[in-house]
C-alpha cells in the first residue's frame, strides 16, 4: 500500500491513493509511518521549488540538465547542499557544474 500512496503517479493521482488509504482501517504503526514519509516528500517537494526559484531569482533560468537532476533528487540533504551552492555561485554555470559534478 505504501508503495501505491508514493509511486511516480502525478500529485492528483496520488492523493487519490491517499485519500482511499485514509479510509481503511491501518494500524497505528503503519499509519505513522505514512505521515513520516507523506511529510517528508512534501519537505523534499518544498526544496526543490525553493532551489529552482532561487537559482532563477539569482542566476536566470535553470539549465534542463541541471532542473532535471534537482527534480529527480530524493535526498533532501543534497537539495539543501545545493541551495547553499546556488545562494553563494558567482554565475548560472557554476552552480550548474556544482550540482551536475555531485551526481
Amino acid at each position: 500500500m505504501q508503495a501505491l500512496a508514493y509511486s511516480r503517479g502525478d500529485a492528483a493521482e496520488r492523493a487519490g491513493i491517499r485519500e482511499v488509504l485514509k479510509s481503511m482501517p491501518l494500524p497505528q504503526e503503519l499509519y505513522e509511518d505514512l505521515r513520516k514519509e507523506f511529510l517528508a516528500e512534501g519537505r523534499t517537494e518544498e526544496a526543490r521549488a525553493g532551489l529552482i526559484q532561487v537559482f532563477t531569482l539569482r542566476l536566470g533560468p535553470v539549465p534542463e540538465a541541471v532542473r532535471r537532476v534537482v527534480e529527480g533528487e530524493l535526498d533532501l540533504e543534497n537539495l539543501e547542499h545545493w541551495l547553499e551552492v546556488v545562494a553563494r555561485a558567482g554565475d548560472a554555470a557554476e552552480a550548474g557544474r556544482a550540482i551536475l559534478g555531485s551526481r
